[in-house]
């Protein structure tokens, strides 16, 4: 899927000036690698964004990814993944920012019961916030699931 986005009204660009309106292109595409009933699933996706100079912190965004799920027979609800993104800050914003954000990511997530799931997270990042002299980072999280 993919389509354009429009903003209407006014408001401030990022230049501090008043402006109407802002747009920009955005798209996607999912795909089912391996699916079997009852057995391993590997799905990929991608997406690709691009802003509007004038209003838009970001101007461009690529994600890259893959999901695998079913793939040990004792644990048939937990999935893993691997994505990268690629995201090019706009320069209006800092001129000092001329490098764009480089992410790596690995997740497991562990479906505990029906009603519960807990997710570890890593994240590598590359130039964050896009300025290369910033440390590259290595972000670790936890993220849980309750559904009710």
């Amino acid at each position: 899927f993919g389509g354009v986005w429009t903003q209407d009204g006014n408001y401030s660009d990022l230049d501090g000036n008043r402006t109407h309106g802002g747009k920009g292109l955005y798209g996607a595409l999912e795909l089912a690698l391996l699916s079997a009933s009852g057995s391993t699933k590997l799905d990929a996706f991608v997406s690709y964004s691009v802003g509007d100079p004038t209003v838009s912190a970001l101007l461009h965004q690529f994600l890259i990814g893959v999901r695998l799920g079913s793939f040990w027979p004792r644990r048939p609800q937990d999935s893993m993944g691997l994505m990268y993104s690629r995201i090019r800050p706009n320069g209006r914003l800092d001129p000092i920012i001329p490098e764009p954000e480089s992410t790596g990511e690995f997740y497991y997530r562990l479906r505990l019961t029906p009603w519960f799931s807990i997710q570890p997270d890593f994240q590598f990042i590359h130039h964050p916030g896009g300025q290369w002299q910033r440390r590259d980072a290595f972000v670790a999280l936890v993220r849980m699931e309750l559904v009710f």
